[in-house]
């Protein structure tokens, strides 16, 4: 939490390798437009990761997955890596929030590759919910 825009990148920070950053927005839309409330949505389904990286302390019995289609077992236009180990420098943003390398193998049932498929799908999923919900808003109240 800062004062960094949600997508100014301007926060150098190491993050496991094969981490998962969720951005600013579907953050605050998983929170109803409070940031706060939308990390701790995410630390409950990701009990391993925290914003910015960060470990939360939270820890319930088992993390609550986000339930989403089937995901294709490949996909075409994405490179193939080699493995790496340890962290790697990326540049993030206020209100982001990075799921641990072991919470993305966890979403994808132990398949680290499947697990970034989901949680981008995720992320289409919420921004989608929340364009919904901001469009059928009420307007302001009158007096």
């Amino acid at each position: 939490m800062g004062l960094t825009p949600g997508r100014a990148d301007k926060l150098p920070i190491n993050v496991p390798n094969g981490s998962h950053v969720i951005p600013a927005d579907v953050v605050s839309g998983l929170g109803q437009g409070n940031s706060g409330a939308g990390h701790a949505v995410l630390s409950k389904m990701f009990p391993a990761s925290g914003p910015l990286g960060m470990k939360t302390g939270l820890r319930p019995a088992a993390p609550h997955f986000p339930k989403l289609p089937a995901m294709p077992a490949k996909q075409k236009g994405f490179a193939k890596g080699g493995e790496t180990h340890g962290h790697v420098p990326i540049m993030a943003s206020d209100g982001e929030f990075v799921i641990s390398d072991a919470d993305v193998a966890a979403a994808g049932g132990g398949d680290p590759a499947r697990g970034h498929r989901i949680l981008d799908a995720f992320i289409r999923q919420v921004r989608k919910k929340t364009i919904h919900k901001l469009k059928h808003l009420p307007g302001p109240a009158k007096d």
